[in-house]
C-alpha cells in the first residue's frame, strides 16, 4: 500500500477508533430505516466519545398519553418540543460554561452540544391541549388524546373461573 493512501485515512486519537466511521454509518443506516416503527433510540457513539440522547419514558393513560424525558443539567429556555402529525420532537442544546480555557482537563466525560428525539405516538392526540412541564432536569409532556380515540378503547373486563 502506497504511503499517501494511508495518510487520507481518519487520524486515530484516544477516543476513535479505525471502525468508529463504521458504526457511526451503520448507526445512520438503521436510524433511518428503522425511524418510523422504532420510538425509542438506543445511545449511541459519535466520533469525539458517547452523545447524549436523553432517556424516554412514554407511558398511556385511558386519556393521555405522558412523556417523560431525562434533560440533566439542562434549563427550558434550552429544550424545543413540537408535534407533526403523530410524531413527538424534543430537541435541545446544551452549552459549556465560559470559563473552561483557564482549566487544563485530563479527562472530560459531561456532554456538551445538540440532540434531537423523536418519538412516534401509537394514537392520536388532541394537539390543541398539549402541555409541557420542566421542573429538576425532568421534562414532562401530556398529550391529551382525541375524543374520538377515547371513544374507540374498551376495556374488556376478564372474569376469574
Amino acid at each position: 500500500m502506497k504511503r499517501e493512501a494511508l495518510s487520507k485515512g481518519p487520524t486515530l486519537t484516544p477516543w476513535t477508533s479505525p471502525f468508529m466511521g463504521l458504526r457511526e454509518s451503520m448507526d445512520r443506516l438503521f436510524d433511518e430505516w428503522l425511524d418510523d416503527w422504532q420510538p425509542f433510540r438506543p445511545l449511541k457513539l459519535g466520533s469525539n466519545g458517547v452523545r447524549f440522547v436523553p432517556r424516554i419514558d412514554l407511558s398511556e393513560t385511558d386519556k393521555a398519553l405522558v412523556v417523560t424525558a431525562e434533560l440533566p443539567g439542562m434549563e427550558e429556555k434550552d429544550i424545543e418540543v413540537s408535534l407533526t402529525e403523530n410524531r413527538l420532537t424534543l430537541k435541545g442544546e446544551k452549552t459549556t460554561e465560559k470559563d473552561t480555557t483557564e482549566k487544563d482537563f485530563h479527562r472530560r466525560e459531561r456532554y456538551y452540544g445538540s440532540f434531537q428525539r423523536s418519538i412516534l405516538l401509537p394514537c392520536e392526540v388532541d394537539k390543541t391541549a398539549i402541555a409541557a412541564n420542566f421542573k429538576n432536569g425532568v421534562l414532562t409532556v401530556r398529550l391529551p388524546k382525541t375524543e374520538r380515540v377515547q371513544a374507540e378503547t374498551h376495556r374488556i373486563p376478564i372474569k376469574h373461573i
